[in-house]
């Protein structure tokens, strides 16, 4: 898509014999042009892997490697934070404000929790664009709640890495169903989210529960 409504399609074909180019023609022209091997791969692949945001990836509570929760500064040693981590195949959990070491969790609880480790059921877009990154019209402060999931995964390349997201937790909405969130990040623009309240309120009450 152009400017002024104007549109433009263009046709991939084969590499070239040495591998370094695609074919290519653009609609309603005759010529036959080059594109950058890279160029067209990377174009071909966004039909199979487009560039949603990671954090609207529902993940399997088997990937998840550490779950965290924090209720406050995260720069003040009296900040209650419990942190969620599965080895081999075992969670444990370790609540830093009273626990010297991990511990494991009570099975049967968790077995009716640990489907909230894979993030939220729905997510929603409140404010896509805030420019100066102030969040404080949505509660969302330095020293507001956080959760944080960490997972596996896999590069490009197929070598496997640990990634993970924060959700950093503001006010509720007016309804009550939801409280805005954002997903850190270091981009310069990072949309105000909505996500469920019920699995926020759920995830904060770990701390009684595991």
């Amino acid at each position: 898509g152009l400017t002024a409504d104007r549109t433009l399609q263009f046709r991939l074909g084969d590499t070239t014999t040495d591998g370094s180019w695609h074919y290519g023609q653009v609609v309603g022209f005759p010529q036959l042009f080059l594109i950058a091997d890279g160029w067209g791969d990377v174009l071909a692949r966004l039909a199979t892997d487009p560039p949603i945001p990671k954090y609207f990836d529902k993940r399997d509570p088997a990937d998840i490697v550490e779950f965290n929760v924090r209720l406050g500064d995260p720069n003040s040693s009296s900040t209650a934070v419990l942190r969620l981590q599965q080895i081999q195949g075992e969670w444990h959990a370790r609540s830093f404000l009273d626990d010297d070491a991990n511990r494991l969790v009570d099975a049967d609880k968790w077995s009716e929790l640990v489907h909230l480790v894979a993030g939220p059921p729905e997510i929603e877009v409140e404010e896509p664009f805030v420019d100066d990154r102030d969040y404080t019209p949505w509660g969302i402060l330095e020293d507001s709640r956080a959760i944080e999931i960490r997972f596996s995964d896999f590069s490009a390349q197929g070598s496997r890495f640990i990634d993970g997201n924060l959700f950093v937790i503001g006010d509720k909405t007016p309804d009550g169903d939801q409280y805005y969130a954002l997903a850190k990040s270091e981009r310069t623009r990072t949309p105000v989210l909505r996500v469920d309240a019920e699995w926020a309120d759920l995830v904060f009450g770990l701390f009684e529960t595991v």
